[in-house]
């Protein structure tokens, strides 16, 4: 089966979606959808990625997003292997919880990111959940109809503000009762969705126009894309951060907790999708499987700990802007 289309670069949109292998559910519990929302969060705060609009459905999701530092491939290897290791963990489960790589829809920004918002809004609404979008929770419409229930990280101005109209919360909230246009039901019911939802000339300028080496069809493709940074790197940020040598991150001992090295683990796995050999090959004395439980264990200990939390956040927060300094 061949990959999807990838477009990668900077300050592109994208609609973002995935569903459950074989359908099933992705969420089952209202901890669960938290545990995807703080991820999102997370995708700002990480990769400087501007979400825009999202909703939670059973068994699948949809993200409006921009990413003006063209990392869409690494925030979502982020996205999804994150919240998969802990969901299994919820559920006592394991093994793979998405059908496969997300599609990701180019959005032309001046002509279909209203109708796209408006789209994902109505999802519950076409799935007979809610009769109205604002009956449903796990979604941003909440957000732009009520400002007082809008989170830091979500941005709702661009959306609003291609509203031409003086009240444009009313007028969005109008906008999207009017239900879904024409073009845009054509669009996504198709069997084979396009890559690319926009007019004619965007279109024809986006696939000329795109680099050879932004259309991903491999692993290898989207490593190189996402720029991942050495696994030594990663290691002097997390030794720096808790004032040890980086030597430290190297020593194991059987009945001793090694915190720095356990947390330089858990972000070469979730931070980077690091291979579980390189990474045990690098820390030296462990086994791949290790790497596996540690991962595991650790984000447990993340997701119950604030300490452990805000130590996991500074660190990657660390490691990108860092990173974004190297680059430019």
């Amino acid at each position: 089966m061949s990959r999807p289309l990838r477009i990668i670069y900077k300050n592109a949109w994208y609609h973002v979606m995935n569903r459950g292998a074989n359908r099933r559910r992705i969420f089952y519990t209202d901890a669960q959808r938290n545990m995807f929302v703080s991820l999102l969060r997370e995708l700002v705060v990480y990769y400087d990625a501007e979400i825009h609009a999202y909703c939670l459905m059973n068994n699948h999701y949809h993200i409006l997003i921009n990413t003006p530092r063209g990392n869409l491939p690494r925030m979502m290897r982020h996205l999804g292997g994150v919240y998969t290791q802990r969901f299994n963990k919820s559920m006592r489960a394991d093994g793979p919880l998405f059908r496969g790589r997300y599609k990701a829809i180019l959005v032309e920004e001046d002509a279909y990111l209203l109708q796209v918002s408006r789209y994902i809004h109505l999802n519950p609404v076409a799935a007979k959940m809610v009769n109205n979008p604002e009956e449903f929770r796990w979604s941003s419409f909440l957000a732009y109809i009520q400002s007082d229930c809008k989170p830091a990280w979500l941005q709702t101005s661009k959306i609003l503000g291609q509203i031409a109209s003086a009240d444009s919360i009313n007028a969005y909230k109008n906008f999207v009762d009017c239900g879904v246009d024409k073009e845009t039901v054509n669009f996504y019911n198709k069997k084979k969705v396009a890559a690319v939802f926009g007019r004619e000339a965007f279109r024809g300028k986006i696939l000329a126009e795109v680099d050879e080496s932004q259309i991903t069809h491999s692993k290898a493709d989207l490593k190189a894309i996402s720029a991942i940074p050495p696994i030594e790197f990663i290691f002097k940020i997390v030794s720096d951060y808790y004032k040890v040598n980086v030597g430290r991150l190297c020593f194991s001992k059987r009945g001793c907790e090694n915190l720095p090295r356990n947390m330089a683990v858990v972000v070469c796995r979730t931070l980077y999708d690091y291979e579980l050999q390189i990474v045990a090959d690098a820390v030296s004395n462990i086994k791949p499987y290790s790497v596996s439980t540690i991962t595991r264990r650790m984000l447990g200990s993340i997701a119950s700990s604030k300490q452990l939390s805000v130590d996991y956040d500074n660190i990657c927060r660390m490691i990108c802007c860092k990173l974004s300094q190297v680059k430019t």
